[in-house]
């Protein structure tokens, strides 16, 4: 026997990696826990028109459950008694089912945004292994979709649920349609449907999912990275090509039966505080769409100062070469051609980088005002499928380096630069979500955060005259004024200020200048308009002029179920002021028995004419 010493045992590593098998459920639950928050929130925005059965007006089809075929042949403002050219009814659909089980009460309306969301980033994994992605790529790629701030928007607020609704229906979609490819026979007609259902049930719930068709076929291209036309034309490609046809068709007759009524009715107009590239054209419109299209890359890619409006004046306008916006404007344009031949470049060697740059500009391209404008000039929740190309980008990245043993240093940079950007988004998302909580918080806190947007000052001002603060309102609204001259809302709530200030007579000028703003505005407000000049005229003694402008609110609210609502109910307060003239409020009450025979009793007694 030997007398040397038994050598010590090397010292025992013990593994603190996370089984595979808890990888996705983690990234699962870290999505839910990051939206969490936004359950403890309200109503806010425009969940209060279209989200609600009974918020700011009754929208009817939400309220009470109406037949399927009448969401099928409605627009979506339908409810309202406002005209539109958006087609949801797969949207409205989900309003309503939520209304006639729990009512308007907020917490099961954002409980089923979080789970849509929570189930979009379990679906962007699916899509990244099915593209080619290995697991753990596809884990890292969907905690970064999972966490991106720039869903906030999208989930926080409850009308977001289009944006959620067609993301999960279009990706579903995608994923049945590869399982229908390992099927045979009768099963892989079935599935083949089944997608096709799916794609439909998405291009319903917001006119963005249509671009899921053409995304289709990229996938399909990732998978098989075909080297000549016979792979091209291989029947997996045709049918992926095919099956999305019957289901777009489908929607856009449907869509087009819908919306031919509002074209009789009335065109519905976009106002220019809420998309100017609308009224814009050629240069002008295409140099600035593609400067707001690089903006929503760079939000896409670092996601940490978010707002809920961006209108006009927070974008200057590129009319001319001479500006310093085109410098910007070109930049945009040499990146996202850039982004496009990178792309393209990659279809084979590197097909989720192929993906992700085709993801990105397939998906934005629509919501850029390039091709048609559409009703905003920018909005954070439109980028909710763009941002897919952060998970494909980042399970790209991930496997490359995974393929290269000796990248230790760039592996070590980027999964630091991976760790910041989840820590400043997660932030960023904490901080978003309660912001949406009621339209106060929303619009108190984006007016700092966005001083140039009109609709969010005048918005804020609202909110402030809400709550009794008259100087804090007037100075919103003089602000929005600055901003754009030219939008009626500034003008008209900056004299109701000047009102209950006891300042008739500057509420009568800042009103005269109400009814030089836009066209398009001012026919939206006229009636409003007209009203608050009867009140201003009345408070200086001037009857007659005040009652000619109560003739022309009448008729400026013809076309308006609630516009003409609202002028009764101001000819209603004028004929039960005590303090007008007797036949000033005598007067008042003939016009609402002539106009309103239901509310003629009341008026009559108020105005003390038993004969009206």
């Amino acid at each position: 026997m030997s007398d040397s010493p038994t050598p010590p045992s090397a010292p025992r590593h013990h593994s603190l990696t996370i089984p595979r098998r808890f990888w996705l459920p983690a990234v699962l639950i870290l999505t839910f826990l990051a939206y969490a928050p936004s359950l403890a929130n309200g109503f806010a925005m425009d969940d209060l028109q279209f989200a609600m059965g009974h918020g700011i007006t009754r929208n009817y089809m939400v309220a009470e459950f109406q037949p399927l075929t009448r969401y099928f042949t409605s627009h979506y403002f339908e409810g309202t008694g406002g005209s539109s050219e958006h087609y949801r009814p797969i949207t409205v659909i989900s309003f309503a089912l939520r209304h006639a089980l729990f009512g308007d009460a907020p917490f099961p309306a954002h409980l089923a945004n979080v789970l849509l969301m929570v189930l979009s980033t379990y679906l962007v994994v699916r899509l990244a292994v099915a593209a080619g992605a290995s697991y753990a790529g596809a884990c890292i790629g969907g905690l970064l979709f999972g966490l991106h701030a720039i869903h906030s928007e999208a989930v926080a607020n409850i009308v977001g649920r289009g944006e959620l609704l067609g993301f999960v229906f279009g990706a579903g979609a995608c994923l049945v349609f590869f399982e229908s490819q390992a099927a045979a026979g009768r099963r892989r007609v079935g599935v083949a449907l089944a997608a096709a259902a799916l794609f439909f049930l998405g291009f319903c719930s917001k006119e963005g999912a249509v671009c899921w068709a053409p995304f289709l076929a990229v996938l399909c291209w990732a998978r098989s990275r075909p080297g000549s036309l016979a792979e091209i034309l291989s029947p997996a490609n045709v049918r992926a090509a095919l099956v999305p046809i019957a289901p777009l068709l489908l929607y856009f007759v449907l869509r087009e039966h819908a919306l031919a009524k509002v074209a009789t009715e009335t065109n519905p107009t976009i106002d220019y505080v809420r998309n100017p590239l609308y009224f814009e054209h050629g240069f002008a419109r295409v140099a600035t769409a593609t400067m707001i299209w690089g903006y929503g890359l760079w939000l896409t890619l670092f996601p940490f100062h978010l707002a809920c409006d961006y209108g006009y004046a927070v974008f200057p306008i590129v009319r001319s070469v001479s500006q310093p916006a085109a410098l910007w404007a070109g930049a945009a344009g040499v990146v996202l051609v850039a982004v496009l031949w990178i792309g393209l470049a990659n279809h084979r060697r590197r097909p989720l980088l192929f993906c992700a740059c085709c993801g990105f500009l397939g998906f934005s391209f629509l919501v850029s005002n390039l091709p048609v404008p559409i009703a905003t000039i920018f909005g954070e929740r439109t980028y909710f499928g763009p941002s897919m190309c952060i998970a494909l980008l980042a399970a790209c990245v991930t496997d490359g380096l995974a393929r290269t043993p000796r990248a230790v240093l760039r592996a070590r940079l980027a999964g630091i630069a991976a760790l910041v950007w989840l820590v400043a988004s997660t932030a960023t998302l904490l901080d978003r979500n309660p912001v949406w909580n009621d339209d106060t918080s929303l619009f108190l806190t984006d007016a700092i955060n966005q001083p140039r947007s009109v609709r969010v000052r005048t918005a804020a001002g609202v909110v402030l005259h809400r709550h009794g603060n008259i100087s804090g309102a007037k100075a919103q609204w003089q602000a929005a004024t600055e901003i754009d001259p030219g939008f009626a809302d500034a003008w008209n709530n900056l004299g109701v200020a000047h009102l209950n200030l006891g300042h008739p007579e500057s509420a009568r000028a800042v009103l005269m200048r109400a009814l030089e703003a836009r066209p398009a505005s001012l026919e939206r407000l006229a009636d409003d308009i007209y009203v608050n000049l009867m009140f201003a005229d009345l408070r200086l003694d001037r009857p007659e002029e005040a009652l000619d402008y109560l003739d022309k609110a009448i008729a400026a609210a013809a076309k308006s179920v609630v516009a003409r609502r609202d002028v009764r109910d101001a000819v209603l307060r004028a004929a039960r002021n005590e303090e007008l003239a007797a036949n000033v409020r005598a007067r008042a009450a003939r016009t609402v028995a002539r106009y309103w025979p239901r509310a003629a009793k009341v008026a009559s007694q108020a105005s003390g004419d038993p004969g009206h």
